[in-house]
Formats: structure tokens, sequence, C-alpha cells
């Protein structure tokens, strides 16, 4: 697939994300009401529950009082107990604790049994429930497409030690495969620095960069070829990893040698090797996403940098 019917692609998942967006914005109001009449059917039938214990709870107190009452009867009448004819205080507690729990209790279960039966409140949750399906239906399309513009702007292809790179037919069209997918890649993940600054065209560069301030001249060697290896290969798009090499190099040593300047603008790295200008429709996306990005990436970079060494 070309970078043009990837970018297509792309711009397709990216519109139907924005238009899932915009339902779910609108959406916003009738989720809040279905939401709230749901929590309060829940609340309702809790209610009825908790009324139902309550009742169960004013049932067994006035039991306990009716009981207590006959006993103190059968006491007064001397039924139960021979002699025992005159009521004390504590009888009147006795009898009057459980007849106060009880009330109490069916008093709590008045005040808290909604005006709703179960049925109602059950056919009226089931409503509720079904008017907010399509509303999850948006959500899962949404996780869906949003998952898909993730999968489509994630970098998979080959973290790439180009001092490996001898241009062989096979690596030069996976090479120029993966700088589209990364390039790609950075376009949407452009506040992601931790990606930027190890991506594979970024550690490569710095690695050369680092190599020849230090004067680590096996390191430097061993990346001295990359750059004609490219040219040798004839691929047009992998000549913006040498442009990217000379505007981030310089970069990095005006960075070094605390110098200010302008050093070598990515536009004008591409003017430097004498890459031509694009051709087909391909080539001209692949040029102005390379136009766009590498800049950004190189500022972040070179921020990043600057942060590393205080």
């Amino acid at each position: 697939m070309g970078i043009q019917a990837k970018l297509q692609k792309i711009a397709q998942v990216e519109e139907q994300v924005e238009t899932l967006n915009k339902q779910y914005d609108e959406s916003y109001d009738q989720r809040k009401r279905i939401t709230k009449e749901v929590d309060n059917c829940i609340s309702k039938k809790q209610a009825r529950e908790e009324a139902a214990s309550h009742k169960k709870k004013g049932i067994i107190g006035l039991v306990i009082a009716v009981i207590l009452v006959i006993l103190e009867v059968m006491c007064l009448t001397e039924t139960l107990i021979v002699g025992y004819s005159d009521p004390d205080l504590i009888d009147i507690v006795i009898l009057a604790v459980p007849l106060i729990y009880g009330i109490t209790h069916f008093v709590k279960a008045k005040n808290l049994m909604p005006s709703e039966t179960e049925q109602e409140l059950s056919q009226k949750l089931d409503a509720l429930t079904k008017e907010y399906k399509p509303f999850e239906e948006l959500d899962n399309q949404l996780d869906e497409a949003s998952d898909r513009l993730r999968e489509l702007t994630t970098y998979h292809g080959r973290d790439w030690d180009l001092t490996t790179f001898h241009g062989s037919a096979d690596d030069t069209a996976k090479l120029a495969e993966d700088l589209e997918d990364l390039l790609i890649a950075l376009k949407y993940n452009q506040d992601d620095t931790d990606f930027i600054t190890n991506c594979w065209l970024v550690k490569n560069q710095l690695k050369s960069s680092v190599a020849m301030i230090s004067n680590d001249t096996a390191t430097h060697k061993k990346y001295s070829h990359v750059g004609p290896t490219i040219i040798e290969t004839g691929s047009w798009p992998l000549l913006l990893i040498n442009a990217c090499d000379i505007s981030l190099s310089g970069e990095v040593l005006m960075l070094y040698l605390g110098t200010k300047g302008e050093g070598f603008p990515f536009p004008e790295a591409l003017e430097r090797i004498k890459m031509r200008k694009p051709e087909t429709e391909d080539e001209q996306a692949l040029w102005d996403l390379a136009n766009m990005v590498i800049p950004n990436m190189i500022v972040k970079v070179v921020f990043a940098l600057k942060n590393a060494m205080g």
C-alpha cells in the first residue's frame, strides 16, 4: 500500500472518530437524563427493599409487644404467677420498648416506600435500559474506531540499526516502507517525547553525531557508509534519511559547541543533497509529510537534549 493510500485510510478513520465523538457530545444531555432516571429507579428499588426490612422488624416488634401484653395480663390475673397482681414501672417499660421499636420501624417503612410498585419500577428500568442501548452501541463503535486509528498510527516496523544496512533490494524496500510508517507515527504522536527521541531515525543519527563529537572512530566508521549506501540504492524516499541526518547532526553539533545559528533546516538539507522534487502523488504525499514531521521531530529532540544536559 502506497503512503497516499495509508494516509487516506487514516483520514477516513479520523473522520469516523470525529463524527462519532460529535454524536457522543450531542447525546450528553440524553445520557445524563437517562442515567439520572436509572439511578432514581435503582434507589427506589433499594428503598422498597429497605422498607420491607423495616416492616419486617416492625412486625417482630409488635408481635413481641403483644406477647408481653398477654404475659402481663396473665400475671395480673394471677393466671401465670400467683400473687402477682400489681404492675410495676418496669413492666410498663418492658411493654413499651418493643411497641415503640415496632412503631418506629413501621413509620420508617412508610416513609421509605415509593409510590411505584416493584413491577412498575422494573418496567421503567427495562424501558430506560432499552433507551440507553443505542448509546452503548455508539460507545462501542467509538472505541473500535479509536482502536483502529491507534493501530494505524502506531509504528510496527523494524527498529533499524543503519550500520547493518548494506542496500540489498529487500532491505531497501523494507526500510523505505518502515520510513513511511515511522513518519506517519511521528505525525500522530507528536507529544510522545519518549517515542520521538527513541525512534530509529533519531537514535542512529544521534549515535553517529556522538561518535563524531567524541572521536569514537570505530562507531563513526560504522555509520560512515550509511549515506553513500542509501545513495547507491537509488531509492528516492531513503534520501529523506540523509537530509534528516544533515539537519539533525548540525543541530546537535551547535548544541554541543554552544553556538547559535540556523544550522541546516530540513528544507535546506534537502537542497544540499540535491534531492529532486516529487514526481508522483505518492512521492508528493511523502515529501509533504516529511517536511511537516521531521522539522518538528528535530525541535523535540534538541529540546530533550538541552533538558538532559541541564
